[in-house]
């Protein structure tokens, strides 16, 4: 796989080249300034903020809401009409290191024995160019979690900012044939490059201030689990909104609805979070997590507990998204030192401390 240097002023001319390729999708900020994941119509307008931005990258392959089918129903007939994505190639542009391997394991949910067509098919169609983070923000934790900031697992091709040039790495054949059929003349990257973007993710790690230890911490959440008193603590100041599961990368539960009028309608899906009330309500009314503290604790167990015995990954890339989002500035890092500070007996600390 090549590795290549690319100068900082080229990086519009390359962008424009790519999108005459094919779609382009890049953080840009709609009429209020907020950034989302849209399609490019200028390089200009693609902006790359510190950290993660506001968004998860899997609304581009796991829309909020979609349509599945269509149907019509008169008497005892019916039609049915599907509604496949399209298959039209793209490219996903400043995706930061830790959302590129989120979308790895959501992969391992969506593809697995039974693969999702509909996210299945813009993933066999998207080439992800993640960019390196050279600043933290204050709720970063993914250095303590993974290696993201080094290896980028899930991107395509991975940009590293060196002062005045971007180190290119062709991470997949994908990232390599995009490369070869956009990049203009290139220079070849050397050792020195290579040195300068581990120091780069160094640098930006060591400004973390959060960590999460891994050291057996699953052992730690499964022993804390029939503790209600712990999980009552970790709740306190949650209120159900969900906004920690919708701008989780890795979260991946949704509703299937049904819309219908005067003999037509519509199946969708849309995203549904373990956070909301009725999420685990089963048809006779029984919910087996009734309380907050249940919900918060089956989020926690899923990211360190279940996901780790499903699939092998804690399912936590370390963004701190959920932690911007929050209105009741739960922390989920804290919440995890609480763990351990339980199981040292200790008094547990908090997020304000």
């Amino acid at each position: 796989m090549r590795t290549v240097l690319l100068t900082k002023p080229r990086l519009p001319a390359w962008l424009a080249r790519i999108r005459q390729r094919s779609r382009l999708i890049a953080p840009v900020p709609d009429a209020d300034g907020v950034l989302d994941w849209r399609e490019v119509e200028d390089p200009a307008q693609v902006v790359l903020p510190p950290g993660a931005p506001e968004l998860p990258l899997k609304k581009v392959f796991f829309p909020p809401s979609e349509t599945m089918l269509r149907y019509a129903y008169r008497g005892d007939r019916a039609a049915v009409t599907d509604t496949p994505p399209a298959l039209e190639p793209f490219v996903v542009f400043g995706v930061r290191p830790c959302d590129a391997l989120a979308q790895r394991i959501a992969d391992l949910v969506f593809l697995g024995d039974l693969p999702d067509p509909y996210y299945q098919a813009r993933r066999q169609a998207a080439t992800i160019i993640s960019v390196n983070c050279t600043e933290a923000l204050p709720e970063c934790f993914c250095a303590s979690l993974n290696n993201a900031l080094t290896e980028a697992p899930g991107s395509d091709l991975l940009l590293t900012p060196l002062n005045g040039d971007y180190l290119v790495e062709a991470l997949t054949a994908k990232g390599e044939a995009l490369l070869a059929e956009t990049a203009d003349d290139p220079t070849a990257a050397s050792e020195a490059d290579l040195a300068r973007k581990a120091e780069v993710a160094a640098q930006t790690a060591a400004q973390q201030t959060r960590q999460i230890d891994v050291e057996g911490l699953t052992e730690l959440v499964r022993a804390a689990y029939h503790d209600e008193e712990f999980w009552k603590k970790q709740a306190e100041a949650c209120v159900g909104c969900g906004v920690c599961t919708f701008l989780c990368p890795t979260c991946t539960c949704f509703d299937v609805r049904d819309d219908a009028v005067s003999g037509r309608g519509l199946r969708f899906r849309c995203w549904d979070t373990c956070q909301f009330a009725d999420f685990s309500k089963e048809a006779s009314g029984h919910d087996p997590r009734a309380q907050q503290w249940q919900r918060q604790r089956n989020r926690i167990c899923h990211k360190f507990w279940y996901s780790v015995d499903r699939c092998g990954v804690i399912s936590c890339v370390g963004c701190g998204r959920c932690l911007r989002g929050c209105a009741g500035h739960s922390d989920i890092a804290a919440a995890i030192e609480n763990l351990r500070a339980r199981a040292r007996e200790e008094k547990p600390v908090t997020a304000d401390e």
